[in-house]
């Protein structure tokens, strides 16, 4: 695939650190060529430098971030542009595939959750807060119940 890049520093050559929008401006971006830009922006704490990734599909404009500058330098945003543009090429919206990866990730996650029993989730539950709880009779009562009255009954069952 060929490659349309002018040089080794997005936007022309203009230094991609000190990349800010200008005065009474919100956002600048930086076209680094095919389809990857720098996106600066104004923010709070100062100007925030993003990686985007501009394309087309069906006849619609999506942007898609790829990350912070000061967390992807040029050569790994490129890299992953151009693993965007490749799924493109296959008919892959990169958009979808990133929603689909992430609903597989929580559906993983969640039946990892449902596997975990009652008691454990108790046991971790005294772990986290025991310490916050002053009277130490208290803390003896609650492990008692537990133990005597809850798990014979429910501490296996898987949420």
């Amino acid at each position: 695939m060929e490659e349309r890049y002018a040089d080794s520093r997005p936007a022309h050559g203009t230094g991609s650190w000190d990349a800010k929008p200008e005065k009474g401006k919100f956002v600048k971006r930086l076209l680094d060529g095919a389809g990857l830009y720098l996106q600066a922006t104004r923010g709070k704490g100062g100007v925030n430098r993003n990686w985007i990734f501009r394309y087309e599909m069906d006849g619609e404009r999506h942007d898609l971030g790829i990350g912070p500058l000061h967390d992807f330098g040029l050569a790994k945003a490129r890299e992953i542009a151009l693993d965007f543009r490749q799924e493109i090429k296959a008919g892959i919206d990169p958009i979808q595939k990133r929603i689909a990866d992430k609903r597989e990730r929580l559906a993983k996650n969640a039946e990892q959750v449902k596997a975990t029993a009652f008691e454990q989730c108790a046991e971790a539950y005294y772990k986290i807060h025991h310490k916050g709880w002053k009277n130490e009779k208290h803390r003896q009562q609650w492990l008692s119940t537990m133990r005597d009255y809850v798990y014979p009954v429910i501490g296996n069952l898987n949420g």
